[in-house]
């Protein structure tokens, strides 16, 4: 049971948070780690660490044309679902610096087949697709490759926050606004959907590793502190041996019959606001809302044809192929309730339109199939935050 303090309670909501509560909700919107957040680390020698639950899912469609008709056809739907824990913890040496960790836990993911054509050579077209194909039995669509378990420990994170000046909180730097950079590494410490356990799982990793850059600038105007977030993912190519489960071209293969697979890169631009519902400076309690607007451009992804797509006609299985890149956008809300001053509650949700993009691309004319425009993905997650003061 939590119990809340005096001084927080005797707080009033004020005008300009409850105005923004009232719009988070008519918006049915969410949150990510962004805002006060974004540009915040701890006190020096002092430190944070976060557990909670994280869940997502995401429900795609598949549409495909034949020949060169424009006209789209439905061929299919998937959906993605992830269950976990968060593991995250950060400590400051000094003023305005923290160094992080953070590794996700998967207890339950899966990618799960409601229904998928066949794919066939279409001769007047001289093209492959899927409008025209039987629908395929289930036990065919979970028994092939795109169609996965996931479980385990997913890529383990380092990283590092530095404030060049901020608004408070950082002796002899202090300024008008605040200004974090963040530099992360992560491991690939948690697998990839490539490699199949003998239990039949795989890891929820994306094989490589990879280099997180960021910048966030924050500035609070009374009970309102707006931000701005730009962010780059680097992800480096891995190889992995898949003549184990796909017929592996020797062109696709390097001297050790490993092949390379280069994963998408991504760049994401954010805007949102924290709103201070209430706040006691003196007993460290407060409770806030976050609301945020995000765009993802992610670049394109290579896979082995029959990592995507149920069934690829046997001359592509196994070749590298590419899915496109496209656009998510996402709105975002969170909670953020602080009853004493060593643990604050948390919780977010995002809900994320994903533009529709090709899956598996081997040529220019095989496979014209791509993801529905009604695709979209949510996320979730709660708990706590510990801090050490």
């Amino acid at each position: 049971m939590i119990h809340s303090s005096p001084a927080l309670v005797s707080r009033r909501f004020c005008a300009p948070a409850l105005a923004a509560l009232v719009t988070a909700l008519l918006l049915g919107g969410a949150s990510s780690a962004a805002a006060v957040e974004g540009t915040f680390v701890p006190p020096m020698l002092k430190g944070d660490f976060r557990l909670g639950y994280a869940g997502s899912l995401a429900l795609v469609g598949l549409d495909d044309r034949s020949g060169s008709a424009d006209t789209y056809t439905d061929v299919g739907r998937f959906a993605d679902e992830r269950q976990g824990m968060l593991l995250r913890g950060s400590f400051a040496p000094y003023h305005g610096i923290a160094v992080r960790l953070a590794l996700p836990l998967t207890f339950y993911g899966t990618r799960h087949w409601e229904s998928a054509n066949e794919l066939i050579y279409d001769p007047s077209a001289g093209a492959p697709t899927a409008v025209g194909g039987q629908a395929l039995p289930q036990e065919m669509l979970d028994a092939s490759s795109s169609a996965r378990r996931y479980a385990g420990p997913g890529d383990f994170a380092l990283g590092f926050r530095l404030l060049p000046f901020a608004e408070s909180g950082v002796p002899g730097r202090e300024a008008p606004a605040s200004l974090a950079i963040d530099f992360d590494v992560l491991a690939p410490s948690g697998g990839n959907h490539d490699t199949v356990r003998e239990d039949g799982t795989a890891g929820p990793g994306r094989g490589g590793a990879q280099l997180r850059l960021g910048m966030t600038g924050s500035r609070r105007f009374g009970s309102v502190e707006p931000y701005v977030h730009i962010g780059y993912i680097h992800r480096v190519a891995y190889f992995v041996d898949l003549s184990d489960a796909r017929i592996v071209p020797s062109t696709d293969t390097e001297e050790d019959g490993t092949t390379a697979l280069k994963p998408s890169d991504e760049f994401s631009l954010r805007f949102g606001s924290e709103m201070i519902a209430a706040e006691d400076l003196a007993a460290d309690t407060s409770m806030r809302l976050l609301l945020g607007l995000g765009f993802t451009y992610v670049g394109p992804n290579e896979i082995a044809s029959g990592t995507e797509l149920p069934s690829p006609l046997a001359a592509t299985a196994g070749h590298r192929a590419r899915s496109g890149e496209h656009l998510e956008i996402d709105l975002a809300f969170g909670l953020r309730l602080r009853t004493r001053a060593e643990a604050e509650f948390f919780l977010d949700f995002d809900a994320a339109w994903l533009s529709p993009h090709s899956l598996e691309q081997v040529s220019d004319r095989a496979y014209t199939v791509r993801t529905a425009t009604a695709s979209f993905r949510l996320a979730w997650s709660l708990g706590t935050t510990f801090r050490f003061r």
